[in-house]
């Protein structure tokens, strides 16, 4: 199976580059826990992963139909991730973090200043 998020997950090839922008929040919380899974299987030692994601402090978590603490559905569904309990399990399931930021101002668009953290990682 090839869906990234699934427990049943397989490929046998292995990357040098992950990158995943704005998917982390567009995916329920056990399905962030088979991604983490699943990448740490299609890398290698050199593998390089970049996640880009919204946080708490963005603004739409204000907005919409509240279905949990973080989670919202507003025009679609979006889980609002706390970055500091991110870098916690990104930890626990091995990987090291080679840098973290977060801004207002790197997904901007027309009048939206989404609250993003950009994430590079590896496994160890």
């Amino acid at each position: 199976m090839k869906d990234i998020c699934s427990r049943r997950f397989f490929l046998k090839e292995k990357f040098s580059i992950i990158y995943a922008r704005f998917f982390l929040h567009a995916i329920e919380s056990k399905k962030e826990n088979f991604f983490l899974k699943n990448i740490k299987k299609i890398s290698h030692k050199k593998t390089i992963v970049f996640l880009e994601f919204r946080t708490i402090k963005d603004p739409l978590i204000k907005k919409g139909i509240k279905l949990s603490k973080y989670e919202r559905f507003y025009t679609h569904y979006r889980r609002f991730i706390n970055p500091k309990e991110f870098l916690s399990k990104i930890s626990e399931e091995g990987f090291k973090v080679l840098n973290i930021s977060s801004s207002y101002n790197y997904a901007r668009f027309n009048l939206e200043r989404p609250h993003i953290c950009r994430l590079v990682i590896k496994a160890i």
